[in-house]
């Protein structure tokens, strides 16, 4: 019950159980290259909508949206030192895609100080009394106060969040849950109800990064026919320049606005969201080329004519049949054009 397959992010592909599977974690990109006259944005590159975290790490699909036997690497080591966590946990609560606190969720539970206490890990809770589990204190009647903020609960399932002084900061949301609230509260405010403050960056971040899943297979072939070529000497020149500047960024904060200045060398870090107060820790991936596996997908997405985002959906039994007619549809296109070219060089 509840079993579902995901998309490859490259090739469209269902994902099943058992699959050797890339994921790369993603945040939204900041802005797009062009907006048109209507205010709707004009893609021109894979990495528009969204930008990698980090390079991708590589497991099994474990079914349910859950990637498994996740391979050690430079990037499970930093995603380890960035969120406290082991990396396998940390990923699959971003592939979740719940809210923060959710019933369904694997965030609260990895970060919360008492998780055995909490009840907002129960089945769909609406008891208000829930809220103490995780250190609300009840002033009054469905008013809640954490830290220096309020939850007070309004009629028909609506909420507000007020300071203390009683400036509304959100008001009159609805929520069918009392982790919808609390999820709402922790978004509003930056504070996180029975979640440590040295975790407050894991908490404050996960919720924002979502994720892709591929194929290894896919990846492998295309890394060898379409992106082995004169794009990987680019990549190590500029892999070695980058090292350069982050060496000079570690010693010192100055170094940071070469970043901004050096131009396409630099792309590399620029289409990368991990926050550049940490980027002397891209250090890690001195001597190795586990990084240029970045630019290796977003190559292959834009070969392909596809976008980095999310791939979470994928029919219950997967859609193979789909695929192969997708397959033997573009396959039939690609040929008539390669026999027209054939014919016009004639």
């Amino acid at each position: 019950m509840g079993s579902f397959n995901v998309s490859c992010g490259i090739s469209n592909l269902s994902i099943n159980e058992g699959d050797r599977i890339g994921f790369v974690m993603l945040m939204d990109a900041p802005a797009s290259y062009r907006t048109d006259h209507t205010g709707a944005t004009m893609r021109l590159y894979a990495d528009e909508l969204y930008h990698p975290y980090l390079p991708p790490v590589f497991g099994t699909y474990g079914d349910y949206g859950r990637i498994e036997d996740v391979e050690e690497s430079i990037t499970t080591r930093l995603i380890e030192k960035t969120f406290n966590r082991p990396a396998e946990d940390v990923v699959n609560a971003i592939a979740s895609g719940r809210d923060l606190y959710s019933d369904m969720g694997t965030i609260a539970p990895l970060y919360l100080e008492n998780p055995k206490s909490s009840r907002l890990g129960e089945w769909q809770v609406t008891d208000v009394d829930a809220l103490k589990s995780v250190g609300f204190i009840e002033k009054k009647t469905d008013v809640y106060q954490y830290g220096n903020f309020v939850l007070a609960k309004l009629a028909l399932n609506s909420w507000a969040v007020l300071t203390l002084s009683g400036d509304v900061i959100r008001d009159k949301f609805r929520v069918n849950y009392i982790h919808e609230a609390v999820s709402a509260f922790a978004e509003a405010t930056d504070t996180f109800p029975g979640i440590s403050s040295e975790d407050s960056y894991a908490v404050q971040t996960i919720p924002k990064l979502s994720g892709m899943f591929f194929l290894e297979e896919v990846f492998a072939e295309l890394n060898e026919k379409v992106v082995e070529s004169e794009e990987r000497k680019w990549m190590a020149e500029s892999w070695e320049k980058l090292v350069e500047t982050l060496e000079l960024l570690e010693s010192s904060p100055r170094a940071a606005g070469l970043l901004g200045i050096m131009g396409e060398s630099f792309r590399l870090l620029e289409k990368i969201a991990f926050p550049s107060e940490r980027a002397g820790e891209l250090l890690a991936y001195k001597d190795s080329t586990e990084f240029s596996s970045i630019s290796t997908l977003i190559i292959m997405l834009t070969a392909t004519n596809h976008l980095l985002q999310p791939t979470f959906n994928g029919e219950q039994d997967g859609n193979d049949p789909a695929s192969k007619t997708l397959a033997e549809v573009s396959l039939k296109i690609l040929e008539d054009r390669r026999k027209k070219w054939n014919d016009e060089d004639d």
